[in-house]
């Protein structure tokens, strides 16, 4: 009898043990898949967010730009209004010449108020220039955004793989808004600064009828 009770002794160990290994390997591999199953879905919401951002950084690029061409002078426009005040000022130079000694100060002194209008021609266009600087520095720091949140996204991509978040725009489409970008600051002011050495020049000008008419005073006003 003592050796068949120790029979069954050994033989419920032996149940207990299988039935506890039997748990041990069900519950292992559920526990390692809904890990691997929230880790993923992390990755993914990672992606989402990173995503949204590059969004964000489109959609400020895009006003930013808008604001640096609404801010951009219209450089025709304005060389055109300045051409017709050097106009004025060879005008009133014409008067002074052939102005009567007791006429021909007044002529000159109106000449040089004309001339101190195309100076402030030139004085708004350097506001504008300055407008300009701050528009574009707005734009490059929006492209310095956009460039910096990109190559976070694809390195992230890079590194889970398998998903990308709908929507999210491709490498080439982000490299293309970066490059036109740049473009429109670079183009931007390229023409301004050709604006602004036509302006110098008109001014120079009208300085010179200005010193002209002053001349005629000096040598022959009353």
């Amino acid at each position: 009898m003592r050796r068949t009770g120790a029979l069954v002794g050994l033989a419920a160990l032996a149940l207990i043990a299988t039935g506890c290994g039997s748990r041990h390997a069900d519950t292992r591999p559920k526990t390692t898949t809904a890990s691997l199953s929230t880790k993923q879905a992390d990755n993914q919401n990672a992606l989402d967010g990173e995503a949204a951002t590059i969004a964000t950084d489109f959609f400020n690029l895009r006003g930013e730009l808008d604001t640096l061409d609404a801010d951009v002078p219209d450089g025709a426009q304005a060389l055109a209004g300045e051409r017709l005040h050097v106009q004025t000022v060879h005008r009133d130079l014409q008067l002074t010449s052939s102005a009567t000694p007791g006429q021909v100060c007044a002529d000159a002194a109106a000449t040089e108020r004309a001339a101190d209008i195309v100076q402030r021609d030139l004085e708004t266009q350097h506001g504008d220039r300055d407008t300009f600087v701050s528009d574009a520095q707005s734009v490059l720091f929006a492209v310095g955004q956009l460039r910096a949140d990109n190559n976070q996204f694809r390195h992230e991509l890079a590194v889970i793989r398998n998903y990308v978040p709908a929507g999210a725009p491709t490498a080439t489409t982000v490299s293309a808004a970066l490059a036109a970008a740049r473009a429109a600051v670079t183009h931007a002011q390229s023409t301004l600064t050709a604006d602004l050495q036509t302006a110098k020049q008109l001014l120079e000008q009208a300085t010179a009828y200005a010193n002209r008419a002053q001349a005629a005073c000096t040598k022959r006003g009353q």
